[in-house]
Order: C-alpha cells, then structure tokens, then sequence
C-alpha cells in the first residue's frame, strides 16, 4: 500500500466513524403520528398497503397503523378569554359552542379533561375530571359576566404549555390524547411564534382540534389556525356566524377517521421532513404533519409563559356595576410590567386587579403581596 493512499483512507475511516457515531447517538426511532383519513362514508378500514411515506424524500417502511375509533379521549380543552373576540356572538357564543362540545363530544364517565382558560397567562382550571360539567362550570364561570378580561392574548404559548402538560401525562390504554382549542386566532402577546409553536406540536405529536368563527376563516388568524391544526395532525373548523345550537358530527367524524401511524426512521433534533399519501387508488385525502422531529430534549424554561400552566386561585366573580368599578380603578396600570414594581418604579396596584389585568396573575407579582415575616 503506497504512502499516498493513506490521507483518502482516514478521511473514509473518519467518515465511517462519524456515521457510526451519529447512528450510536440517535440509533432508529419508532415515530408515532397522527393522522386523518377522509373516507367520507366509507369504512375506516386502513392497512399499511394503503399509504406510503417518505421522510426527506426517501421511502421509508410503515411499522403499524392504529385505528382510534372507539378509543376513550384524554384530552385537554383550551379556552380563550378575551372580552372583545371576534365571534360575533361575543364571549358567550364561544363558551356556549364549547359547552356543546363537552355534551355531545365527550363521554361523561369516561374519557378524561382538563381544562386551560387562557389570556395572557394559562391556567388548568380543571384537570383530569371524567365529569364534563365540572369543566362546562369553570367555563361558564369566566364567560364575561363574571370575571374581566383585557384583549392581551398568548394563544400559541398556551396551546404548547397544554400540549407539554398533557405529553408528560403516562398513557393509558385504550386512551388517545387530543387537544381542543376554541378562540378567535388571535394572539398578540405570545413568546412564541407560529412556527416554533408548530414545530413543538409536531414534536410532542399530539392532535390539535380547532373551533372558531367563520369571520376569521380567511383572515390572517384563520390561516393560522388552519395551519396549526393541519401540521399537528388534527383540523380548524369555522362556524357560521349565526351559529348557536351546534351539531359536532364533523368533529365526531374526523375522530372516527383518526388513526396513528408508527415509522422507524433515524431523527435528529433537526426536523425532517416527512410526505404521507396514499398508496391505492382512488386517491383517498389525508391530514398529517409535514415535519417530524424528536421530542423537546428538555423542559421549556419554567420563567415563560409557553412553559407553564399556573394553578393559582382564579379570580373571584363580580357584578357589573363591581366590574365597571374595578375596570376604572386598574386602567392606569393596564401597561405596567412586573419589573415596574419589583424596582418599585410605580406602585403596587389594588390586590384585586389581578381579577382584570392578566400580567398581575403572576407568582412575582404575588410575592409583592406577601409581607415579609418579622425576625424572631
């Protein structure tokens, strides 16, 4: 062997090596997907002939497909308040469509919820209940009547806190988690953008549902919301703007129509890119995320509001003429930051203006509050 071969033959063991170490890092993952299939009326018989996919262009083999019909719901419902919404029916259209939803969705008795009411900050209110009426009374309890809101709203920071909260949950067999966001799309204070929040829904791989009003179905918040659900394998659905009494039968449907679908394939923390279709004919649409990646490799920084849902006490309820009053005496602070008054720069707010200003339901905030015990 001559002396000039050597250079090419440890860059290609160099080569080897890297591959062998990058395969011993990340190794095969099974990936699980979730998936909805639109076979209209059709059975929802679906076997591994049925689709092909391939992640980054390159064809890659289909461990098992999973139907989820007639699995049991641990799910988690994410209400949006907000005084001003862009249903025309205002707050309470919304909390009535979402109470339809808790009656002709979930099954009392067995499927599990929680729920997350959201502003600026996100809140379980509710978690883990098999009694959809204990999740209805919370909702009905922030509806606008008894409690304020300002149009401060961190939407996609409150869809990943829940989708996080509701991952590190163990499964349960004959379980299937999903998520249900009812809202306007509108976000306006999120640490999150809608990509970096697509992109960890697509990580944590559960299903997104969304409910909102047709008045924003071709606005920038719909497209939003369309794009959100889709890339998390689930679907944004727009009501009519006259709608009050609503049948869920699309919702029922594509939940019947759902299926998981479980790769083996090496990842990275790169995302990849993945293109799932059918295989026979006729062509049969699906609904699947278009990326995949590995899940977060740590927790989100606990000092974000996309990493936490507080379960401080709520707010308590009011009468109009007291919320006319509360409104008055917080707005001079509807601006203020909390290092405004941890450097004492203005004043303490009234206590109970954390009923209206979301920034105040802040545990910094609330160690403002607490007076310093005296040394024994």
């Amino acid at each position: 062997m001559s002396c000039a071969m050597l250079p090419a033959m440890i860059r290609l063991s160099l080569v080897i090596l890297c591959c062998c170490l990058s395969a011993c890092l990340y190794g095969q993952q099974t990936v699980g997907l979730p998936i909805i299939v639109d076979f209209g009326d059709q059975a929802t018989a679906l076997t591994i002939s049925d689709v092909k996919v391939e992640v980054n262009r390159q064809p890659v083999a289909v461990e098992s497909i999973t139907p989820l019909a007639g699995q049991h719901l641990q799910y988690a419902l994410i209400n949006a308040e907000r005084q001003k919404t862009l249903w025309p029916g205002g707050a309470k259209q919304q909390i009535d469509v979402a109470s339809q939803f808790l009656k002709q969705v979930v099954v009392a008795g067995f499927d599990i919820g929680s729920l997350v009411n959201f502003s600026v900050e996100s809140y379980l209110d509710v978690s883990d209940q098999k009694d959809p009426r204990q999740l209805a009374a919370k909702l009905l309890a922030n509806d606008g009547s008894g409690a304020a809101m300002y149009d401060a709203l961190a939407m996609y920071d409150a869809v990943v806190a829940t989708a996080s909260h509701l991952a590190d949950k163990p499964a349960i067999p004959g379980y299937r988690k999903a998520i249900f966001l009812f809202c306007d799309g509108e976000d306006n204070q999120s640490t999150l953008t809608l990509t970096g929040a697509t992109v960890l829904l697509q990580r944590l791989g559960i299903p997104l549902f969304v409910v909102a009003p047709s008045s924003v179905k071709n606005k920038t918040q719909g497209k939003n919301l369309s794009k959100l659900a889709r890339e998390a394998g689930g679907r944004a659905y727009f009501l009519r703007d006259d709608a009050r009494e609503v049948n869920f039968d699309f919702l029922k449907h594509d939940l019947a129509h759902s299926f998981l679908l479980k790769i083996n394939v090496s990842l990275s923390q790169t995302m990849a890119g993945v293109t799932i279709t059918a295989a026979s004919q006729p062509k049969i649409p699906i609904i699947a995320p278009s990326r995949i990646g590995l899940p977060p490799s740590d927790k989100p920084n606990p000092s974000t509001n996309a990493a936490r849902l507080d379960k401080t006490p709520r707010y308590t309820r009011y009468t109009k003429e007291q919320l006319a009053e509360l409104y008055a005496k917080c707005s001079p602070y509807t601006t203020t930051k909390v290092e405004d008054l941890e450097s004492k720069r203005v004043p303490l707010p009234p206590h109970e203006c954390a009923g209206v200003l979301g920034w105040m339901r802040d545990s910094r905030v609330e160690k403002l509050y607490t007076p310093e015990k005296s040394p024994q």
